[in-house]
């Protein structure tokens, strides 16, 4: 039965701040740090002619980092054309077609599920399994689904049962990370949370450890409101993006300055580990955390966000991409505003 759920589940439904999705969405900027204070329009009297008056001190320029950007329309927009994309895609399945389901995925289609042998696959293989999970798991179902966007793509998590030994009351907890483009799907990394790599493989869940204590670790970090804990946990040319942020950062330099700009714009914001999910454990290439991200100002409120990490043999994080479930971020902050609105140039 493992070795069925490794071979299909990884399609049974194939349809899935800087700080969290850089923290939530920005506060109204604050003016510019750092600028001089205007010196006094009165000059200081001289007690005598030979006395020169004292020029007017001048402010120390702020060490406070600056404000994170807010999304604007247009990523709202993307984010949410990309979850609507995988909803029409999800219906395909209740078809019970294949070309229904194949004519959302990209000619160039890449499809990547270590534990059931493919790694970059091509659209030829996506089709292969599509036509074999409705022929011998018709009655496949999913269920406590959750969506996690950015501008490019879906991390979905989901719980799948009728498959394999996978039941309701037991189910296979998968997490999909989709890209998109062109109003297809592109590409698609199929992974799982700790319980269910340790049942599908028939591994100990101590076996998992190293990816539990990386996403724990990844959470204290940005939790802790010190830029040099956060920056510990990547590579010196490590890269991170927040497409609904639009930031991206190159260095662990640069992932540090927007760990000071995030803690500087929401202090406080508490990390908590929901879910860990990853390839394998062992020979893997992804590992990456669902999270609820508390934050307690400037309004107390919670986000939910996703990372997709890279790791090198150091357990350093080389990528990493950042997802939010947008209704809290809209929530949080001032998207609000523009998450309906019409697009502008």
């Amino acid at each position: 039965m493992r070795s069925a759920i490794r071979t299909v589940v990884a399609l049974a439904v194939v349809g899935l701040l800087a700080g969290a999705c850089g923290a939530a969405a920005s506060p109204t900027p604050a003016p510019t740090p750092g600028a001089a204070a205007a010196p006094s329009a009165t000059p200081a009297p001289a007690a005598t002619p030979a006395r020169t008056a004292a020029p007017t001190p001048t402010r120390a320029p702020s060490t406070t980092p600056p404000p994170l950007p807010s999304p604007g329309t247009d990523a709202v927009q993307a984010a949410r054309a990309a979850q609507s994309l995988l909803e029409r895609h999800e219906a395909a399945w209740a078809t019970k077609s294949v070309e229904a389901v194949m004519a959302f995925w990209s000619d160039d289609v890449r499809f990547t599920d270590v534990l059931g042998g493919w790694r970059d696959a091509p659209r030829t293989e996506v089709e292969r399994m599509v036509r074999y999970t409705m022929q011998y798991w018709p009655n496949v179902a999913s269920g406590h689904l959750s969506y996690f966007l950015d501008t490019t793509g879906v991390v979905y998590s989901q719980d799948i049962w009728n498959i394999g030994d996978a039941t309701e009351a037991n189910p296979v907890h998968e997490v999909d990370q989709f890209g998109t483009g062109d109003g297809l799907l592109t590409s698609l990394h199929t992974t799982y949370d700790v319980k269910s790599l340790a049942h599908i493989t028939g591994r100990p869940v101590a076996d998992f450890a190293a990816m539990e204590a990386l996403i724990q670790g990844y959470a204290d970090a940005w939790s802790s409101g010190e830029p040099s804990s956060v920056a510990e946990l990547y590579a010196e040319t490590a890269w991170r993006t927040d497409t609904l942020q639009g930031e991206s950062a190159e260095g662990r330099q640069a992932i540090s300055d927007t760990a000071a700009r995030s803690f500087s714009s929401y202090p406080g914001a508490v990390w908590r580990v929901d879910t860990v999910f990853g390839d394998s454990g062992v020979g893997g290439v992804m590992t990456g955390g669902i999270f609820t991200v508390r934050l307690a100002e400037p309004d107390a409120c919670e986000l939910g966000a996703a990372v997709v990490l890279e790791t090198n043999e150091a357990r350093k994080i080389v990528t990493e991409q950042v997802y939010c479930e947008v209704d809290s971020l809209i929530r949080c902050g001032p998207a609000a505003s523009v998450g309906s609105a019409a697009p502008t140039d």
